[in-house]
């Protein structure tokens, strides 16, 4: 193996070893390891831009911008209280099914990464509320 592919090697199990202790901001650890990468010569300025240029990584930033306009408005609250509804302790799969359907059926259109970022935090209530 190359000096590069050490080096990477070793960038990637230290940045694992950070997310797992789970004691900084995520963004700020990949950040981190892509600007070590770049520092020990591993990628160019060429490489480190083409990953931050990338249309897609600017479409889920944009959604991901919605998702949390969505989130603090609070425009999706009702339809989600009415999907969700009342707990029924006794029918856990209709529960299940009550959540992933409309998931699933969202996720034809809109990315799955921004779609999670938009529907946990309101599954989660949901969770609190019915005690789940």
């Amino acid at each position: 193996m190359t000096v590069d592919a050490w080096v990477t090697l070793a960038v990637v199990v230290i940045t694992v070893g950070v997310l797992i202790v789970d004691r900084f901001d995520p963004a700020l650890v990949m950040g981190g390891a892509v600007l070590a990468l770049y520092v020990s010569g591993v990628i160019d300025s060429g490489q480190l831009l083409a990953g931050i240029a990338n249309e897609s990584l600017a479409i889920v930033a944009a959604l991901y911008v919605l998702a949390g306009a969505a989130d603090i408005t609070g425009a999706f609250d009702g339809v989600t209280s009415k999907l969700l509804g009342d707990a029924d302790r006794n029918r856990p799969r209709a529960e299940l099914l009550r959540v992933c359907a409309p998931s699933a059926g969202v996720s034809a259109f809109i990315a799955n990464t921004p779609l999670v970022a938009m529907l946990a935090p309101r599954v989660v209530r949901w969770c609190r509320r019915t005690g789940r």
